[in-house]
């Protein structure tokens, strides 16, 4: 049975693959990598209506509890960019984020 795809975040990867909930993203790891490696993966959740990221695994495999750390989705832009847009299909993340699946 195919997963039935999450309601969009209106954001998309570096690719300009769109980010929905359930989706996992990959992101450069910028601290802590004797920790983690290079990459960590996150889940796409949804608190309220707001679409954070949600800890998922590490290079080095799960070195946290799923979910131990969280950060908004939104936080991955450039604020400034990302408020006031016109067309949020246009905005890719400051550093390097690609869906892994969804």
């Amino acid at each position: 049975m195919e997963k039935e795809p999450g309601l969009h975040t209106g954001l998309y990867d570096t690719d300009g693959r769109g980010i929905t909930i359930g989706t996992i993203v990959r992101k450069k790891v910028n601290i802590n990598n004797d920790v983690h490696g290079t990459w960590a993966e996150y889940e796409v959740k949804q608190q309220g209506m707001t679409p954070i990221l949600s800890y998922h695994r590490s290079e080095k495999g799960q070195v946290l509890p799923q979910g131990y750390t969280a950060s908004l989705l939104a936080d991955e832009y450039d604020q400034k960019m990302f408020l006031f847009s016109t067309r949020l299909r246009d905005l890719r993340p400051i550093e390097w984020m690609v869906v892994q699946s969804q």
